[in-house]
């Protein structure tokens, strides 16, 4: 990530000392658009990412505590309401993100922001229009051959 992006994302976490949490809360858009995700529906989503407090955090001698399943469930009902059974949740996919524990919970969003539950998988093309086109397909000039995602069903 840029300097830019990384200061924008300082302005949407915080750390929540009762239950020893770190919290970031962002709207994310453009996944299919970009030529991520073929399927529309995933295109944009409120994204909570959780994680127990990075040691660096933490001042003074302070008991260290397991990041139960219990706050992670009570983090996503206080953001995602009545709509939290419709979250879809996801492990770190980094070393960095593997070391600090991190959960990400997607809550997916239709083009006003309202909450869905997309059709189909993410790489299922049933919804996606013809002139679609993904991130290798738009970039081949720049970037050499198109190469399919290994996770494409189609």
């Amino acid at each position: 990530m840029g300097p830019d992006t990384m200061r924008r994302l300082t302005y949407c976490h915080f750390d929540h000392g009762e239950t020893r949490t770190r919290v970031m809360f962002t709207r994310d858009a453009g996944m299919h658009e970009s030529g991520w995700i073929r399927n529309p529906d995933y295109d944009r989503c409120f994204h909570l990412s959780l994680s127990p407090f990075p040691h660096d955090v933490l001042i003074g001698v302070v008991p260290v505590l397991d990041f139960r399943p219990e706050i992670e469930r009570l983090w996503v009902e206080a953001f995602y309401g009545e709509d939290a059974h419709l979250t879809w949740r996801e492990g770190p996919k980094t070393p960095e993100g593997r070391g600090r524990e991190v959960a990400h919970w997607r809550l997916f969003a239709d083009a006003h922001w309202q909450p869905i539950l997309p059709r189909g998988e993410v790489y299922h093309s049933l919804f996606t229009p013809p002139d679609w086109r993904s991130w290798s397909q738009v970039h081949a000039e720049d970037n050499g051959p198109v190469i399919d995602s290994p996770l494409d069903p189609t």
